[in-house]
């Protein structure tokens, strides 16, 4: 397993300054708990999501908050029965899938997360999702904008998207074919690269993808190599993008001292 970078859980208060004083970004990660298909871990969107901030934070600097597991999923009902997410596709409830709260609930969770960060010294703040849901897509834009009228001396970027800022040109050029899916070719290859032993492929050989609540049927030619260049990619893309934000604040902010290293 990868330790992401700069992860505050393993810092001392004296490494979390010296990275404060340098590059005063915080990631907020949000994944969930859901099924991905028979071959792949439950947490697919959460070991996604590290990985990408861990690799955004070695470009811009920064600190790596523990990632989220509650989140915001689409709701469908087919013959008046309640779906969320893809459970539609194969119309049965899935086992695992437990991640979902209110739009009132995330949108909360993300202003207090953003707040104290704020006040706590972060001059720029990124919320990135590794779960791509529709009823996500649908609102982040205002999200943002309220974030960022809230707070306008800072900057603060919310992403609904795992492949965050990356447009499909570039992809292409970068050797990426897709721009994310479900349990399919990008994340079942993402998983390869973090955590091999996690992927069972032969699970999903000869099946209809539909029945497993799989999209894009090219899962069997996933490969760690194309997961190491998504990462390089979406991770990349987001740390120059939060690197060039925290360019643009020029407000002082005072950082919390910890106790002299003599006094302990």
């Amino acid at each position: 397993m990868n330790t992401p970078v700069n992860n505050p859980l393993l810092m001392s208060p004296y490494e979390f300054n010296q990275v404060m004083e340098n590059s005063p970004i915080a990631y907020i990660p949000f994944g969930t708990v859901e099924w991905h298909g028979p071959h792949l871990p439950l947490g697919v969107d959460t070991l996604k999501i590290e990985a990408f901030t861990s690799k955004a934070a070695s470009i811009s600097g920064g600190i790596v908050f523990p990632a989220l597991t509650w989140n915001r999923n689409t709701i469908r009902y087919v013959h008046g029965v309640r779906y969320e997410g893809v459970e539609h596709l194969c119309q049965q409830e899935l086992p695992g899938n437990i991640h979902f709260i209110r739009e009132e609930t995330f949108e909360n969770l993300v202003q207090d997360c953003v707040a104290c960060c704020i006040d706590r010294g972060f001059k720029a703040v990124c919320v990135w999702s590794g779960h791509n849901a529709a009823a996500l897509a649908e609102y982040v834009p205002q999200l943002n904008s309220r974030l960022q009228e809230k707070y306008p001396d800072r900057r603060i970027y919310v992403s609904a998207c795992d492949g965050g800022l990356v447009p499909q040109k570039q992809a292409r050029e970068a050797g990426v074919d897709i721009i994310a899916d479900h349990a399919g070719y990008w994340e079942t290859s993402i998983i390869m690269a973090t955590h091999p032993h996690l992927v069972h492929i032969d699970r999903v050989a000869g099946k209809d993808p539909d029945s497993l609540c799989v999209t894009n049927n090219d899962v069997l030619n996933a490969s760690a190599k194309m997961g190491h260049k998504i990462i390089e990619l979406c991770g990349s893309s987001m740390g120059t993008h939060m690197k060039k934000l925290l360019s643009e604040v020029v407000v002082e902010v005072p950082i919390p001292e910890p106790m002299p290293e003599a006094a302990l």
